[in-house]
């Protein structure tokens, strides 16, 4: 009716209705419009026929980004969505910089490594449900959990303690080894005020804690061993 009435239409132009009437051909009521930004232009598209769909929608969301296993996500009910279309919708409602790039998300076989760069097969993983979690990761964070609440300091502050004792143990001067269970540092504390003193192994700190600290069990021990290493011979003979 608007070519009939007014001239032909250039390519990409179309027409609209400006009173509303979806029967109303008028061509007073019509006018010219160009199809609205983002969108694939009809001739190229197709165009919806009663319930038929666009003949597009295989290929491209109703934005014309193309259907592509980084941008194409099909939820339960079994409907398209546009991973590129949330990601764009997401960054303006927030203000964030709309040319923002959408990137997909590696999948297991494609990341062998954690975010600190720990293997997986080299320090094991576990699923909590939502994601994996690197196991020496966790350890790192728990450790320094603990270090804060029980001692009140950071991992920053036993490297400095480490580093003025030379790593060695405060008493018997082992050096440490994180890889032998018996010459690993314990963080050595008063039981009494709760006062943090010095790093120690493993032996010296269980050795103080069974001696519940009393020094003047601690010298009698001592004392104990000077007597009798001094003896010549063994109490059985």
């Amino acid at each position: 009716m608007y070519e009939n009435q007014v001239g032909e239409l250039r390519k990409g132009q179309q027409v609209r209705q400006t009173c509303g009437n979806k029967l109303c051909v008028s061509p007073k009521h019509l006018e010219v419009s160009l199809p609205r930004e983002g969108r694939t232009p009809l001739s190229e598209a197709g165009q919806y026929k009663g319930s038929r769909q666009r003949e597009d929608y295989l290929e491209r969301c109703a934005n014309g980004h193309d259907w592509t296993i980084e941008t194409l996500h099909i939820d339960p009910k079994g409907r398209r969505i546009c991973r590129q279309c949330q990601s764009e919708s997401y960054r303006r409602k927030k203000g964030y910089d709309a040319s923002h790039t959408w990137r997909r998300r590696k999948s297991w076989e494609e990341t062998p490594e954690c975010v600190n760069g720990h293997s997986y097969e080299e320090y094991g993983w576990y699923f909590n449900g939502e994601a994996r979690v690197c196991r020496k990761c966790f350890a790192q964070k728990e450790r320094a959990r603990w270090l804060r609440t029980l001692y009140g300091m950071t991992p920053e502050d036993v490297e400095g303690m480490l580093i003025r004792q030379g790593f060695s143990c405060a008493i018997c001067g082992t050096i440490f080894d994180p890889d032998v269970s018996e010459r690993t540092y314990c963080v050595d504390h008063s039981h009494s005020t709760g006062q943090v003193r010095a790093l120690l192994c493993r032996i010296c700190n269980l050795g103080l804690g069974h001696f519940k600290e009393d020094v003047e069990r601690l010298r009698s021990a001592a004392a104990y061993l000077e007597y009798y290493e001094g003896l010549q011979a063994p109490l059985n003979e």
